[in-house]
């Protein structure tokens, strides 16, 4: 698939409602690997609870996240050093 391809798939995936795209997103999680193989599925949640509760209500406060290409780039240079 090309780029512009994958954008238009994004686009239409963005405007599927959110049952739908709960659905997607649990369907590709099921075929991802997990770094968090040693973690039982309950204690993973509650790791990432507090981090997610803190994300969605900076999101409804309309607070800007950090740019994925900016968290690429700073990942990409601490692991060149």
């Amino acid at each position: 698939m090309n780029q512009p391809e994958f954008d238009n798939l994004i686009d239409e995936v963005l405007r599927l409602p959110d049952v739908q795209r709960t659905i997607l997103r649990d369907r590709i999680n099921e075929t991802l690997d997990s770094s968090h193989d040693d973690l039982p599925d309950n204690d993973w949640k509650e790791a990432w609870l507090p981090e997610l509760k803190k994300r969605i209500l900076e999101s409804d406060r309309n607070i800007p996240g950090i740019p994925a290409e900016q968290v690429f780039e700073k990942l990409f240079f601490e692991r060149k050093v």
